[in-house]
């Protein structure tokens, strides 16, 4: 019986890495065209804030200090080490307007102001939709993490404690639907820094960009240049090694 549990275990650990190097070695399709530009959404998490509201008042104070803290460390992380196309933000209660294709006055810069000049224009489709949160959509509640609030809490699959799933970068196309399983949906890269940064200095980068609540699962970690070397390594084409010719002596 160990034998047999020990054999599905390594099999289970190959077909996994496996498909990480799938992950890791994917290039665009021929044709495939980079996006135009990034947009990242700020996640204002308002249905969250409502339930607080109404069942928690008492800790709004808190939830909305740790929305505001992840949105600063967002718009850092992307405004400073996302160089591969030109990145933009928007509250997310504005999605429609972008679903409509919609830019003006919608797309934001760093300091959450209006852009006056933007790579796209009314009705583009090329481009990509970012946001650092659940794949699925969040719920109506939330928990916090050490689950004190049994009684008002249903257990709902979402963005709290009670989702299967961690936050991380989750991007999107223009239609706000994932992008499909071989296109670059998220940072693949996890652990790279830029070359211009020491060991110690990308550790403090990451620790002062680095976010996580001490209440609610409401979490943020750096992934702007991991996203950009991602992207970088997926529509670079790999060149092919010239054929070698013999020549007849």
């Amino acid at each position: 019986m160990r034998t047999i549990f020990s054999l599905i275990l390594v099999l289970s650990l190959l077909a996994s890495e496996y498909a990480s190097s799938q992950v890791f070695f994917r290039r665009a399709k021929r044709g495939e065209r980079p996006p135009k530009a990034l947009l990242i959404s700020i996640q204002t998490r308002k249905r969250q804030e409502e339930y607080l509201l109404k069942y928690r008042a008492s800790a709004i104070n808190e939830f909305r200090q740790d929305v505001r803290e992840v949105a600063k460390r967002t718009i850092r992380d992307f405004s400073t080490y996302f160089h591969y196309c030109p990145v933009y933000f928007f509250i997310d209660t504005m999605s429609a307007q972008i679903a409509q294709g919609h830019f003006q006055g919608v797309l934001l810069d760093s300091s959450l102001t209006p852009c006056k000049s933007i790579v796209l224009g009314d009705g583009d489709k090329d481009f990509f939709i970012g946001y650092y949160g659940s794949p699925i959509p969040q719920p109506d509640s939330i928990r916090d993490v050490y689950f004190r609030d049994n009684t008002t809490a249903p257990d709902v699959i979402g963005d709290d404690p009670t989702s299967l799933y961690r936050e991380k970068l989750i991007v999107l196309d223009y239609r706000f639907e994932l992008l499909r399983g071989t296109a670059p949906r998220t940072n693949i890269y996890k652990w790279v820094r830029p070359e211009n940064m020491s060991a110690s200095e990308y550790r403090h980068y990451y620790h002062a960009i680095k976010y996580n609540s001490d209440k609610w699962y409401i979490d943020y970690t750096p992934c702007a240049y991991s996203y950009a070397q991602t992207l970088q390594r997926y529509y670079t084409r790999k060149k092919r090694k010239p054929a070698h010719h013999h020549v007849p002596v």
